[in-house]
């Protein structure tokens, strides 16, 4: 271990002292170990090792300009894709419109089928009572005729017996 190694190197981030088993962990090219949010973080500021103050190389132009072009197309792809979702998603939304549509069309015919019925219904009832009511005069008349019926046979019956 040189003069300007600590314990700390060893075992984790030289700024915030996280721990190498940390899944963040990167070590630079000076073999210095750091945390990506504490590296990244200086490497804003500065462009060198916050330990050894050794100098980062800038990645060569052609590097830039490949990855660069890695991340148009990457773009393009994924343009292309939330086009095809959009038009995906308009799609079915008209789908879902329609289907919408056309089932509020039947529960307005249900409801109309359901408020003719209880008209029909109401018609019925009074029907219905209209027709006991004449069964109720028959059957008083009826009676009334009965009585009649059995007073004449009595009245009959008395007048052979005497």
């Amino acid at each position: 271990m040189d003069a300007n190694t600590s314990t700390y190197e060893l075992s984790g981030c030289n700024i915030c002292y996280k721990t190498k088993d940390t899944p963040d962990m990167l070590t630079t090219s000076c073999g210095h170990i750091f945390c990506s949010e504490c590296f990244f973080k200086w490497l804003k500021e500065k462009p060198n090792c916050p330990i050894c103050r050794a100098q980062f190389t800038t990645p060569l132009s052609g590097e830039l300009e490949e990855e660069l072009e890695h991340l148009h197309h990457d773009i393009e792809e994924y343009t292309s894709y939330r086009e095809l979702l959009t038009q995906g998603i308009i799609i079915e939304e008209e789908r879902l419109k329609n289907i919408y549509d056309r089932e509020s069309n039947k529960i307005n015919t249900l409801n109309a089928e359901k408020h003719q019925l209880g008209r029909d219904i109401t018609v019925l009832k009074e029907k219905v009572n209209n027709t006991m009511q004449i069964y109720q005069h028959i059957m008083n008349e009826y009676a009334v005729k009965q009585q009649h019926r059995k007073k004449n046979n009595m009245m009959g019956l008395i007048f052979k017996m005497r």
